[in-house]
């Protein structure tokens, strides 16, 4: 649990955050939304001992911080920012295993970690372990940074606008390797970001902030569907609604199946968006959906996803 009591900061005479309270959720992915200049960047660097409140207290596990070393925090504490920071003229080898070797870890130990980690960006470990950084293109540098950010034994892992340089394709592959990496090691993850469409893909709860105050916090999807926050507001359109399908998956909106089977299929593992575009391509109005058995594990009407849209805009009353 990551608790800030009455936080204030000023920068050079500007507040950076202002009187924040608020109680980050464990083992959840929660998104630090906002502009410019919203706080963001100095609300992280306040969990990992990078920045200090002026005013006000932060808490991780109910300890204050001011009781770490500042340096142990630092170390211990996984986190990763816009361009990834691996060094170039290294190994990939040599980028990932530079904290656990600083820290005099069990050799063993955080080579099978390491492992695992391949495993869940689905990179062959041993293809790449011993790769130079500029070897790698695009999707494989940022995977292998994600890695080292996770690479530690905290519970808490700190990404400030990690894909945000990235192209589109790449971050949509590494928001979904994110959100395994959440479900496989169930740490405390937050990420700021000033993309809606991520934010609301991959947080389980999302902090709004605004020029250092905080506007909203709330489920990803009650934010969605009863936006509250100026930066929703102006930015919602029909098109978002339809990528916020993306994130969506099938498995969580199918329904049970009964009676005859359908003449088009489709894996519970796709999303509701990739659901609507095969509908249209096939001109059906209705889908069996596959299980990872190769068994039918339900059925999705297009009904189905109306109402998901539906309530995403918030016309729960229709």
């Amino acid at each position: 649990m990551i608790f800030f009591e009455e936080v204030t900061k000023i920068h050079n005479r500007v507040v950076s955050l202002e009187n924040l309270n608020i109680e980050i959720n464990s083992e959840k992915i929660t998104v630090v939304l906002g502009k410019g200049k919203s706080g963001k960047t100095t609300m992280l660097n306040m969990i990992n001992g990078l920045d200090k409140p002026d005013i006000g207290e932060v808490y991780i596990n109910n300890i204050n911080i001011k009781e770490f070393d500042s340096k142990i925090l630092k170390s211990n504490c996984g986190y990763m920012t816009t361009g990834g920071n691996l060094f170039s003229n290294m190994s990939v080898k040599k980028n990932i295993y530079l904290l656990p070797k600083k820290l005099k870890w069990d050799k063993e130990t955080y080579e099978s970690r390491v492992q695992e980690y391949f495993e869940i960006v689905e990179l062959n470990y041993y293809e790449y372990i011993n790769k130079k950084v500029y070897e790698l293109n695009e999707v494989e540098y940022y995977k292998i940074a994600l890695i080292r950010a996770f690479l530690n034994n905290s519970s808490i892992v700190i990404l400030d606008e990690p894909f945000k340089e990235v192209t589109v394709n790449t971050r949509m592959e590494l928001q979904e390797d994110l959100i395994k990496f959440q479900k496989a090691l169930k740490k405390t993850i937050v990420f700021a970001t000033d993309n809606i469409e991520e934010a609301v893909k991959i947080g389980n709860y999302i902090i709004i902030l605004n020029e250092g105050k905080l506007e909203v916090y709330d489920k990803a999807e009650s934010i969605m569907s009863n936006p509250k926050s100026s930066i929703f507001t102006e930015s919602l359109s029909n098109d978002l609604y339809l990528n916020m399908l993306e994130s969506m998956k099938i498995e969580d909106y199918m329904i049970p199946k009964y009676g005859k089977e359908f003449s088009e299929k489709i894996s519970e593992n796709k999303t509701l968006k990739d659901a609507l575009s095969y509908m249209f391509q096939k001109t059906v109005y209705d889908l069996d959906i596959i299980g990872e058995n190769g068994k039918i594990v339900g059925a999705l009407n297009v009904k189905d996803i109306i109402k998901a849209l539906t309530y995403l805009k918030g016309d729960q009353n229709e």
